[in-house]
């Protein structure tokens, strides 16, 4: 267990700047499904801290995503549908423009992570300007509150030896509910966009490598440079 005193920092407002760059995200996901509503700002289950460390070690290029929900009223989406998922989704920026291209492209080899039922996510039906490196969740259902979840996973090097990354929150549903769970990143479908916060947006400037934390609709909504 994780205790309030060692999460809770105390910042003041951080003004994100643009640069004068036009920073361009995705609209649209493929492949979605309706699901029942949720909090119109995510309360009932997006996480509510998360740290990221992207780099690289001997074996390559790595993601390692911490999430954290600090009670049970942050979960009650998940537990009100059976057959809900969970993907805490890392992007890396791939628009080829004067903002870059890629620190990574695609998850590969080690994998490891706490969240129950995982799964490697698939990109099949992602398109080529944003690369999705993410370890989800076929049965978010049994998260609980007052953990620390991780997941780590090497990934494909992507052409930029520096690169903007997104942090995006995603709830869906599996299905069928029977899915093989050899085919689970196949059977979980995210629901509608608008349902999709980005906790670390590309405007934030968290650039690969490096380490982000970032809190949601907790003391305060605000991604920083970890300290």
């Amino acid at each position: 267990m994780i205790s309030v005193a060692q999460i809770r920092v105390l910042t003041s407002c951080i003004t994100l700047l643009t640069f004068g760059v036009p920073i361009v995200e995705a609209t649209a996901d493929l492949g979605t499904i309706s699901c029942t509503t949720a909090s119109s700002l995510g309360t009932d289950y997006v996480n509510s801290w998360g740290k990221s460390f992207i780099g690289e070690d001997p074996s390559g290029r790595y993601v390692a995503q911490y999430m954290y929900w600090h009670d049970n009223s942050r979960l009650a989406w998940f537990k009100a549908n059976s057959d809900s998922t969970w993907e805490l989704d890392t992007y890396f920026y791939n628009y080829g423009d004067q903002l870059g291209s890629a620190y990574g492209t695609a998850p590969t080899g080690f994998w490891d992570t706490d969240l129950p039922l995982p799964y490697v996510d698939t990109q099949e039906s992602d398109g080529p300007n944003e690369k999705e490196v993410t370890i989800g969740s076929a049965y978010a259902k049994i998260l609980i509150s007052q953990h620390v979840y991780y997941y780590t996973t090497h990934m494909l090097r992507g052409p930029a030896n520096k690169g903007l990354v997104k942090i995006q929150a995603q709830r869906g549903r599996l299905y069928p509910s029977w899915c093989d769970p050899s085919r689970y990143a196949y059977c979980s479908f995210g629901c509608s966009t608008s349902s999709n916060f980005k906790v670390v947006p590309f405007s934030s400037r968290y650039y690969a490598p490096g380490c982000r934390q970032y809190w949601w609709q907790w003391w305060d909504t605000l991604d920083q440079p970890c300290s």
